[in-house]
């Protein structure tokens, strides 16, 4: 592999958490994960604490809206409150929306036991979720959030002629996700649809255009109808960033969300929330 730069360096890392899929080996920690790529475990958390405190600049920064920090103060978040969020990459990200949101709920609702769960594991599919989500269950949640499906629309050079996941075999992973969070928890269940895309970039991308696989538009908008169909509170990514998104609303790789877009994403979630409180 080419030597990467920093910013190659620590776009992996923002992504790639390898404790999340060797957790349950006894020897994974900090240590460990470093030196699986090649450096210390100091240089490892650095990078890690880097990105993250990007999260929480930025959770900072909606708390600094007014508009915004009144429909936090009118959440109802109780004593002892659970949050998942389900999904890829796209929750997964050390800046995510659900690690901006960490930092917004843990600054206004410090008084609370909360658990916030990060439960996106980076290049999953909707099959992958279905067959890790009785760890979902077992947590009794009290809000989850599904946000994946993109990787669901991705194509394999070698095989272009078909999603990774079928567009109906998708449909019955969302329905039996839902399914299984209505019958075997009490939460509150909010789904998004993916964002938009931008081809070209993804193609001229250092590290997606050199995988061997591509997405379409199109393929990702087949999978947002099918979520848009959900009989749940269903927020429609592909409408907030535009059709096609905003360019700043995603990273330079064109498929995952910038920390502006990740910001947007925690106003639209606060906003559906504070009407259902």
């Amino acid at each position: 592999m080419p030597e990467l730069s920093q910013d190659q360096f620590e776009f992996i890392l923002q992504f790639i958490h390898a404790e999340k899929i060797l957790g349950m080996l006894p020897v994974v920690n900090d240590t460990t994960v470093a030196a699986l790529f090649g450096i210390t475990a100091e240089e490892y958390r650095a990078v890690r604490d880097k990105i993250s405190d990007r999260a929480r600049t930025a959770a900072a920064e909606l708390l600094d809206e007014p508009e915004f920090a009144a429909k936090i103060e009118s959440l109802p978040i109780h004593a002892e409150y659970t949050v998942v969020g389900v999904g890829d990459s796209f929750t997964d990200d050390d800046q995510s929306w659900l690690e901006i949101l960490r930092f917004v709920l843990q600054s206004r609702f410090s008084q609370c036991k909360l658990n916030i769960v990060n439960s996106g594991v980076s290049t999953q599919t909707s099959t992958h979720i279905v067959a890790r989500f009785q760890e979902v269950i077992a947590l009794q949640p009290d809000l989850v959030v599904f946000f994946f499906g993109t990787n669901d629309a991705q194509r394999i050079d070698a095989c272009p002629d078909k999603t990774l996941v079928g567009i109906e075999e998708s449909n019955d992973n969302f329905e039996l996700l839902n399914k299984l969070v209505r019958s075997e928890t009490a939460a509150d269940v909010i789904w998004f649809t993916p964002t938009g895309i931008l081809e070209g970039r993804i193609a001229k991308h250092w590290m997606l255009g050199n995988t061997g696989s591509s997405w379409l538009s199109t393929d990702v908008e087949r999978v947002a109808e099918r979520i848009r169909a959900i009989p749940e509170t269903v927020v429609d990514l592909t409408r907030v960033f535009g059709e096609p998104p905003r360019g700043d609303l995603l990273l330079e790789d064109g498929l995952h969300p910038s920390l502006s877009g990740h910001k947007l994403i925690v106003k639209e979630l606060v906003d559906v929330l504070a009407t259902k409180g």
